[in-house]
């Protein structure tokens, strides 16, 4: 018994898509018709959603001070990995490198 599944019965499928995209045009339509009507919205109300904006500025910009101290803090780090993997470098006879640990001093120094 092969059977081609390829000619199987979709009328149920589409009929639910076509249902869908209905659903969307209308939906569509609806959303246009609002925005182009008057604002007859009363004062009060536009002080409320003027509030909810606030909050939602505020909450943006502690989002975007916490980013920056994140980046601050891998910089830090990825810093302080580099000077310490200069700083433990060892010659062949397990000196360390004086000429990284200058280097580290004058750039203390500078600072």
């Amino acid at each position: 018994m092969n059977r081609n599944l390829g000619n199987t019965y979709k009328g149920k499928i589409i009929k639910k898509k076509r249902k869908l995209i209905e659903k969307s045009k209308v939906k569509n339509r609806y959303y246009k018709t609002i925005q182009n009507e008057e604002d007859d919205t009363p004062d009060y109300i536009k002080e409320i959603f003027a509030t909810d904006k606030k909050e939602e500025k505020e909450k943006n910009e502690k989002e975007r001070i916490k980013e920056e101290n994140l980046e601050k803090k891998k910089e830090y780090y990825r810093n302080r990995k580099s000077t310490r993997h200069k700083l433990a470098r060892k010659n062949s006879r397990g000196q360390p490198i004086m000429k990284n640990q200058l280097e580290y001093l004058l750039s203390k120094l500078e600072k």
